[in-house]
């Protein structure tokens, strides 16, 4: 769209915004989590970045200098804040004209279950969706910290999706009657008990989106831990939902007292509270970054005597040459790795590598972690020897063989809490799925929840997730409910708009365009 001069846009560039605007919605609705809170892995691997040692810019690309990535993650988000505050978002979540006489049940309320949501809603099916908790998004709700992502945005998302005809029911679990085939509703709040379908409708499709399940400590891990001490051990998703709840309720509350500022911590944290406390977080990933980001930005200025350790299972994250990029996989030592351990300094904590725990046990009243220290075989001719070292860095952990004969044990005395935060599994063993197995035809498993080793479709992040939705939903959902109307809007063409004239002058000599229609393509024909 060429430079802004003068901080004025101008008709031509408002309109190159909307285009922009609206082939980015066209690919993925829902922008305003990927533009504020995505690590953006596309940017670390965009090939735009290999370097220029001339430094020059490309008017092109609006004078943006040659070997720096497309900032995929900042174009996103200013486009999502644009199109908030012009209305753009109205053309693309409004009510199909034609409702037909197909139903799709949705369980879950995250990406998934978003994506599938609105893409069913465009071609006419009605939905119905379900979520546990009292607030819809799942994990962009409860597992993202409120400093990094506004929750306002689902809000404003599920409120266009209401728009264009979703029915949404919170705090309710739904379960499934092998012997009968109906379809369970149990509200948590008061416990009542309602039939919402049944297996033999076949105008109805059920979806889970029940998303994944966060990694515990094996049993044998935690045998050593009496049903007395269980809460000093806290799963990270539990304590990440009870400090953004804490955030919304400061927000919406911001002159509360001292006091009542207190009572809320403790409502809220209980015996999570991780104020004056030695804690252990175990993990090296999102998950732990996060947990880390609330206790030194939250809870530590009023810590006189509290520790933190940081676990990592993996190595300590490294640089990456040039030749380490697209298609190959990033292992570049991230903008949120860097904060972390900036943060981690801050609050005088500590961070090891390549450790993992192998037993938790009770001492008086607090704990003790028994870890494991490794050694990549090699290790020391590797660090002294800078080509090995690089080419080390290359091989992913999980191919990198570990010298067993290095192993060391050490001990981690006087804890008072261990943080978990080891990832997330596939939720293959939820009740739900395991109880639906059965139904190929009427269920299908979305998301996160149809990450499993067999299918090889583990998302990693949540736009991955938005993504599988989408491919699942066309090629296989609308197949099920025989949506074959090539009329449907699915299946009609994007209007792509090129212009002919040359890059130079192209907002002065915009004239003459072309529209072509592209059909849009079925991942089936690649």
């Amino acid at each position: 769209m060429g430079t802004i001069k003068n901080e004025t846009v101008t008709h031509e560039q408002w309109a190159v915004l909307q285009e922009a605007f609206d082939v980015q919605i066209e690919a993925s609705p829902f922008i305003a989590y990927t533009g504020a809170a995505c690590p953006a892995p596309c940017e670390d691997a965009c090939t735009e970045g290999i370097p220029d040692i001339r430094g020059t810019t490309s008017a092109e690309r609006g004078e943006k200098i040659i070997g720096t990535p497309v900032h995929i993650k900042d174009i996103e988000y200013a486009l999502y804040h644009i199109g908030r505050t012009k209305g753009w978002f109205d053309a693309h979540f409004k009510k199909s004209n034609h409702i037909l006489d197909k139903k799709i049940m949705i369980v879950g309320s995250g990406p998934a279950a978003m994506q599938i949501a609105y893409e069913a809603l465009r071609d006419g099916v009605q939905v119905i969706m379900y979520e546990r908790a009292d607030k819809p998004g799942g994990l962009l709700m409860d597992g993202i910290p409120a400093h990094k992502f506004k929750k306002e945005y689902i809000a404003e998302d599920f409120a266009r999706l209401k728009k264009m005809g979703l029915i949404l029911i919170i705090n309710s679990e739904i379960s499934y009657d092998e012997i009968n085939g109906d379809y369970h509703c149990k509200n948590i709040k008061n416990g009542t008990d309602t039939i919402v379908g049944n297996s033999s409708d076949h105008n109805q499709h059920v979806v889970l989106c029940v998303g994944a399940t966060p990694r515990k400590f094996s049993d044998k891990i935690t045998q050593g831990v009496g049903k007395a001490h269980k809460n000093k051990i806290v799963q990270a998703v539990d304590f990440l939902k009870a400090a953004n709840d804490i955030a919304e309720a400061l927000e919406m509350h911001p002159a509360l007292s001292m006091n009542e500022r207190e009572k809320l911590l403790k409502e809220k944290l209980g015996s999570m509270d991780p104020r004056n406390k030695k804690i252990v977080v175990v993990g090296g990933g999102d998950t732990a970054q996060d947990i880390i980001r609330w206790i030194s930005r939250y809870f530590y200025p009023a810590n006189d005597r509290g520790t933190l350790c940081v676990l990592a299972r993996g190595p300590q994250p490294v640089g990456r040459a040039i030749f380490d990029r697209y298609p190959a996989i990033s292992r570049a030592l991230t903008a949120e790795n860097k904060l972390r351990d900036a943060e981690v300094e801050f609050i005088n904590g500590n961070t090891s590598y390549l450790i993992e725990p192998t037993e938790i046990n009770v001492c008086g009243e607090k704990l003790k972690i028994v870890i494991k220290e490794s050694h990549y075989r090699y290790h020391d001719e590797i660090e002294n020897d800078l080509d090995a070292k690089r080419l080390q860095d290359l091989i992913p952990r999980e191919m990198r063989q570990v010298d067993d004969k290095r192993t060391i044990e050490h001990e981690i005395n006087e804890v008072e809490m261990v943080i978990c935060a080891l990832g997330f599994e596939e939720k293959s063993s939820a009740p739900l799925v395991k109880a639906t197995e059965g139904l190929k035809e009427s269920v299908t498993l979305a998301g996160d929840a149809s990450a499993s080793k067999e299918s090889g479709a583990k998302s990693k992040i949540i736009v991955a997730a938005q993504a599988q939705a989408s491919d699942v939903y066309r090629n296989r959902i609308r197949d099920l409910l025989g949506l074959v109307d090539k009329s449907s809007p699915i299946n009609e063409p994007i209007v792509v708009r090129q212009s002919v004239v040359g890059h130079a002058s192209m907002f002065k000599k915009r004239k003459k365009e072309i529209y072509t229609s592209i059909p849009v393509p079925n991942v089936k024909d690649f």
